[in-house]
């Protein structure tokens, strides 16, 4: 019985832990259809601040955002997540939605291929546009 208890608590102390969302979504991504954001020619790191709970995705150099400024850096307040999503808020995004209110975006994790795309909570649950993928794809 002391043999069987003692492999038990082998097995469990060198079990790895669960990869969160975060440790999947972590690290370096190009665009699949902009050349000029691509991983060969301006590439994006993902990262995550725990407090306050925020994405940041900071480009190797300054590119067009999606306000129409010349920007490295942008800032995401995290509002939820699950294993596969992120529900994120622009930070300073003054654009409105259809119905008068900021965008919630949301990230999806992507396997094939390997990366993220972007939907948003007003949009069609299917729609995700914007295909990034993971620049080295060895790091997943």
């Amino acid at each position: 019985m002391r043999v069987l208890l003692t492999l038990a608590l082998i097995s469990l102390a060198g079990a790895a832990p669960a990869q969160t969302v975060f440790d999947a979504l972590h690290g370096q991504y190009g665009s699949a259809a902009d050349p000029e954001t691509s991983c060969a020619a301006n590439p994006h790191q993902l990262d995550f601040m725990a407090t306050p709970p925020h994405a940041l995705f900071i480009w190797a150099n300054p590119r067009l955002d999606g306000q129409g400024q010349m920007s490295i850096e942008e800032r995401y307040d995290l509002l939820g997540y699950d294993a596969t999503t992120l529900t994120l808020r622009l930070e300073g995004d003054m654009r409105l939605t259809a119905d008068g209110h900021h965008p919630v975006w949301i990230l999806r994790l992507t396997h094939d291929p390997q990366g993220y795309c972007w939907g948003r909570t007003d949009w069609p649950s299917l729609r995700c546009e914007r295909q990034q993928l993971r620049c080295d794809s060895s790091t997943s």
